[in-house]
């Protein structure tokens, strides 16, 4: 499983039987393993980190009260979530002022595309799937009339404790089709680079190591891509489909004027 913290990828974009698949059968197992979640992470910035993959996670909203410099800029203020690889920030739903402890009935989980939201604890107690659904695949609105705590204690284990408030789901988007099989051909080259397979297509700078019984591929990265792309006809089909531009990341747009306009309701809960 790729460390999705370091390298933003939350899952191999394909499988050892896909590689052997594409000419690599009967390779070490521990190079093919290590090829594909090289050739993961290549692809995965290579195509402008569209498709990290489904990632899990557990957040923890909690408002904090804006900063007086920021009143200009962010009049709505801000939510910081504490997840398991630290505290990251995500945009805070207004109905609650400066400090307060109130309930809101929207929050915001700091990942997009939401995909499935698997457990919902407040207090400890599980909240019915009926009491809230996801808007625009990036809020967590309350329907059922309650709101959600906007400030709770996050010393506090929420599996069993009071004041506490716990989300746990899916976000991401897999690679398609197109990219599976990209990752499959571009790891099988890896694995033929480093065994000195004379049908390599890629340069000949990548090797591998093996320390307690872990083999891992190393390589240099700019040895094998020239300007965004690798040389290797499916592998770069897929990349000029996905990413004609050569961006580094997809576009976003952020705009406090999406959270005043209500493009959702952004209404305190009663």
């Amino acid at each position: 499983m790729p460390d999705s913290i370091n390298t933003g990828v939350c899952a191999d974009w394909t499988t050892p039987a896909a590689v052997a698949n594409v000419g690599c059968g009967g390779a070490d197992p521990g190079t093919v393993q290590s090829s594909i979640t090289v050739a993961s992470q290549i692809l995965f910035f290579l195509s402008g980190r569209q498709y990290p993959g489904v990632c899990e996670d557990t957040v923890r909203p909690c408002a904090r009260p804006r900063h007086p410099r920021w009143r200009d800029w962010a009049p709505q203020g801000w939510v910081q979530t504490w997840r398991r690889s630290g505290w990251g920030w995500a945009d805070w739903i207004p109905g609650v002022s400066d400090g307060g402890c109130g309930h809101i009935s929207t929050v915001g989980l700091g990942a997009y595309p939401i995909v499935e939201i698997v457990e919902v604890l407040v207090d400890s107690a599980v909240v019915a799937a009926s009491a809230y659904r996801v808007v625009d695949d990036r809020w967590l609105m309350r329907v059922d009339g309650d709101g959600w705590p906007a400030c709770q204690d996050l010393a506090a284990d929420p599996t069993t404790d009071l004041d506490t408030f716990s989300v746990e789901f899916t976000h991401g988007t897999p690679p398609p089709d197109m990219g599976e099989l990209a990752a499959a051909v571009l790891a099988c080259e890896l694995v033929k680079s480093v065994n000195g397979d004379d049908t390599c297509r890629l340069s000949r700078r990548a090797r591998s190591i093996t320390r307690e019984q872990v083999t891992a591929v190393l390589l240099d990265p700019g040895s094998i891509v020239t300007d965004g792309r690798t040389g290797i006809y499916e592998v770069d089909l897929f990349l000029e489909a996905v990413n004609p531009g050569r961006a580094r990341r997809r576009a976003a747009v952020y705009t406090p004027e999406m959270i005043r306009e209500g493009i959702f309701d952004n209404r305190p809960a009663s």
